[in-house]
């Protein structure tokens, strides 16, 4: 029999099987273990909220011990916490920093590793944390890195900037010749690591996405200068409307936002920015927002984005765009402030639950201006389209979108009773 193609097939056979099924496979002939057993080892993900601690352990003796499968790994993705949901009971401190410590030493282990994602529990250690944080700077083959922190285990949910979260690590990463792609939690605390005056260049890092990021403005300045060739940007905010860090504030301001990103307009191919405002008590952040309140959006006019002419991608709430108050702006329709270049358009809808949300009020409005934004020619090199309304007021842009060939979805909800 001819053996020339078998990897081939064997590949396409890892694709569809059920990971089980295809080590069973690979333990039948000693050519498939030989060739299976790497394309079993390439890619891992491991879930300890549906897993389990049994899966971790059986993770660490294949690629601790003295087998080799730690020299297939190219990608690992592991979710290092627990669901007492799933009758798991929930972990020590101890046991989340001895986790994590052997996280690391799996990390260091898989030299020829190109992407790890972790979920990792905040109340590990901060031996333990460094640890971890080194292991990652010291891959040198890593190009993809994701980091998310966990905060199940105290019990409760911490403000908005209380301390740093992912700021050493963000800046050793930095210094990485081989990182391309980062996507951190990132939190700055009142005592900050990143207040430096500068940060590293770092010229490879071209895809950048910042989650729950309590940052100060002139921080988030530092950063994208940091990173002089990024062309993907994702920014999630987080603000608390009752615990105020005067560091960071209860207030996104759209004005600030928007001069920071014009200094990588020219850069950027695609953009997603998410505000959300959270609140720890019964306080109500659905009773309005701006500047006559103690929290929300203020100076609210993001900008025209004509000066990113290479944008092709743009996630964002409509407000954070064309205004708080639309009587102050001075924009008369989408082409305005939409580049010529967009290919895909996403008008989310962060402030839904807002009583007093404009563009909840106003839908027809933004309903009229997107139907009026298809009929210009700069519009042109649109192909998808995605919105979050109810769907009968969609109709009309769903016919216009099937006409011009381009994908329309809606998201669907319901307006709040006023």
């Amino acid at each position: 029999m001819a053996t020339w193609y078998l990897p081939e097939i064997v590949r396409i056979i890892s694709e569809y099987a059920e990971k089980p099924d295809f080590a069973a496979l690979c333990r039948t002939s000693r050519g498939l273990h030989y060739i299976g057993n790497e394309m079993l080892y390439e890619s891992i993900t491991l879930n300890l909220r549906e897993k389990g601690p049994k899966w971790f352990h059986l993770l660490c003796r294949a690629l601790l011990g003295s087998t080799g499968f730690d020299m297939y790994v190219r990608r690992l993705h592991i979710v290092l916490c627990y669901d007492t949901r799933h009758g798991y009971a929930k972990p020590s401190s101890e046991e989340v920093s001895s986790q994590l410590q052997t996280l690391s030493s799996i990390i260091r282990k898989c030299i020829n590793l190109r992407a790890i994602n972790v979920t990792r529990e905040s109340t590990a250690s901060h031996s333990a944390i460094q640890a971890f944080d080194q292991s990652l700077i010291h891959s040198s083959q890593l190009r993809e890195i994701t980091v998310q922190v966990q905060y199940t285990g105290l019990g409760f949910y911490p403000s908005t900037g209380e301390v740093d979260v992912n700021t050493s690590l963000l800046l050793d990463l930095l210094q990485s010749s081989s990182t391309t792609s980062l996507n951190l939690l990132l939190e700055q605390g009142p005592e900050s690591l990143l207040q430096i005056p500068s940060y590293p260049t770092n010229n490879n890092v071209v895809k950048l996405s910042l989650i729950r990021s309590g940052l100060h403005m002139t921080s988030l300045q530092k950063i994208l200068t940091a990173v002089p060739n990024l062309q993907d940007l994702s920014l999630s905010f987080m603000f608390d409307a009752d615990r105020t860090m005067h560091h960071i504030g209860c207030f996104l301001d759209g004005e600030k936002l928007g001069r920071v990103l014009a200094t990588v307009s020219s850069r950027l191919r695609s953009l997603r920015l998410v505000a959300r405002f959270c609140a720890h008590t019964a306080y109500d952040v659905s009773r309005g927002t701006g500047e006559p309140n103690s929290w929300g959006l203020i100076h609210n006019w993001f900008g025209s984005l004509n000066s990113f002419k290479k944008l092709k991608s743009l996630e964002m709430d409509p407000t954070l765009l064309l205004g708080w108050d639309r009587s102050k702006a001075d924009w008369n329709k989408l082409s305005d402030v939409l580049p010529e270049s967009l290919e895909s358009l996403y008008f989310r809808d962060d402030f839904e639950a807002w009583d007093y949300s404009p563009w909840n009020d106003e839908l027809w409005t933004l309903h009229k201006l997107l139907i009026d934004y298809l009929d210009e020619p700069q519009s042109k090199m649109l192909k998808k389209l995605r919105l979050t309304a109810p769907n009968g007021l969609t109709e009309t842009l769903n016919s216009m979108c099937n006409d011009r060939k381009i994908h329309f979805s809606c998201d669907e909800f319901w307006p709040p009773s006023r």
